[in-house]
């Protein structure tokens, strides 16, 4: 989860590989994701994110709303680039939450 300092939030790059789908750990890692944004963000907050495909199901469990057709996601990239293919993730800094040790940890970017 990325933030500019206080005002605006963004929940980003959550996956679970295919083999562990299906399991709960995407409903596991959204409830670490509440705790913080419960514990951290100023009620002023405006926390978004953008949501492919079913997974919308998963973020309206949360609380989180669409946002459409007042807003619309949008996206720009530069001319040759081309989306990874695959898994992107890249591990992130930050804490770790309980999670099973075969998955390796569970890490999350706060600012």
């Amino acid at each position: 989860m990325g933030c500019d300092g206080g005002c605006f939030f963004q929940v980003v790059d959550i996956a679970v590989l295919p083999d562990h789908q299906g399991k709960g750990l995407g409903k596991r890692i959204m409830a670490e994701i509440l705790k913080y944004i419960d514990a951290q963000v100023p009620e002023s907050g405006y926390v978004s994110l953008i949501a492919d495909g079913p997974a919308q199901h998963l973020y309206a469990q949360f609380g989180f709303t669409q946002t459409a057709p007042h807003s619309v996601g949008m996206a720009y990239r530069k001319s040759g680039q081309v989306p990874p293919a695959g898994n992107n993730g890249r591990l992130l800094k930050g804490g770790s939450a309980q999670w099973p040790s075969e998955l390796g940890p569970l890490r999350f970017e706060y600012c």
